[in-house]
């Protein structure tokens, strides 16, 4: 929520500065935010009351390159997850086109959508030459400026720079043998493409700098949501990968574990080893193999008077209560505990 304020607001900076007399050279300016789904992380009614604070803020700031600017959402409502919002894009766009097509001046496209939508959103915006702001989606194919030269994505997973961190810690300690467990997390669809995004672009940063096999890489795709399959059985399996290794344990530092996680904010909790519980020792002994990946921090201290603000519309505004299957299908969280 809080890095889509801060897109908009960049966005309408970049406009003002490097575009000139934007009123008079365009006319009208048309941002259009698309909002698929009612997910409480970054759905309709998590998104849109921020947007409405920030072109409050920057209309009082600017308010003369911004007199004619004017917000418009294309809304999709439901409990619609990231592959389903995907599909779903080639009716947005007919929605959007239709829109476009009543519009005058400059229209520029936001979208606080995941990686798979913004990747089939991108293709129309190509072809419509208009400006598409990704503001939660990372995926490393969006850097491709071939096939999205109208696409900027800065979302708060950042998954380029994370797998790039991830690539630089490798190199720093020769660490080149590597494989990939990834999970496909069934159990939560809203926060698998997280997770599944991260891990395919870590691969691909990999894949792009092994001019001489300078890594070995082997990835090994599981669903801890079936019981038939367990984690376990993969690290056995990872493990007869290297046969010296396999002879060693696996928590003594011959093996490390790196683990990507988005942005940290309050909602998401802490990783722990202790639950002052039988498995605490075991726990401990797993955590000191692990390293977290994270991206910054925000500072959640100095934009509480924005989150105020936001609060304040979407009690007045947006009022949307879930139900308890939406609590416990979008908002519970996959255990943080390795033991």
């Amino acid at each position: 929520m809080y890095l889509s304020a801060e897109s908009l607001t960049i966005l309408m900076v970049h406009l003002i500065a490097h575009w000139g007399k934007l009123c008079s050279a365009f006319g009208d300016v048309n941002i259009v935010v698309i909002a698929i789904g009612d997910n409480p992380i970054y759905g309709f009614y998590a998104q849109i009351p921020m947007y409405d604070v920030t072109m409050e803020r920057l209309q009082k700031k600017y308010p003369v390159a911004l007199s004619n600017a004017t917000m418009h959402v294309i809304h999709e409502p439901g409990q619609i997850i990231c592959p389903d919002a995907a599909a779903m894009m080639y009716n947005v766009a007919g929605k959007l086109h239709s829109l476009m097509h009543n519009l005058t001046g400059l229209t520029v496209i936001i979208s606080p959508g995941c990686s798979l939508e913004v990747i089939a959103l991108g293709d129309f915006a190509r072809e419509w030459n208009v400006p598409l702001f990704a503001t939660i989606a990372g995926d490393q194919a969006l850097t491709d400026k071939r096939r999205f030269p109208t696409v900027i994505a800065y979302g708060p997973p950042d998954h380029p720079s994370l797998a790039l961190a991830g690539k630089r810690l490798l190199d720093k300690f020769a660490w080149t043998t590597v494989t990939f467990l990834c999970d496909q997390l069934t159990q939560y669809p809203a926060l698998a493409g997280f997770y599944q995004t991260a891990c395919r672009n870590f691969r691909q940063m990999l894949d792009s700098d092994n001019a001489g096999n300078k890594y070995i890489l082997y990835t090994l795709s599981f669903d801890s949501n079936n019981t038939r399959r367990t984690l376990s059985d993969l690290l056995q399996k990872s493990k007869s990968r290297c046969r010296k290794a396999d002879r060693l344990n696996m928590t003594n530092g011959d093996y490390m574990f790196l683990a990507p996680h988005v942005t940290q904010c309050p909602t998401l909790g802490n990783n722990t080893w202790q639950y002052f519980n039988e498995e605490d020792e075991r726990a401990l002994r797993a955590f000191q193999s692990l390293i977290i990946l994270n991206n910054p921090n925000p500072d959640w201290a100095n934009i509480q008077p924005l989150l105020t603000d936001v609060w304040n519309v979407t009690k007045g505004k947006y009022s949307h209560p879930l139900t308890a299957d939406q609590q416990v299908a979008f908002c519970q969280e996959p255990s943080s505990r390795l033991s």
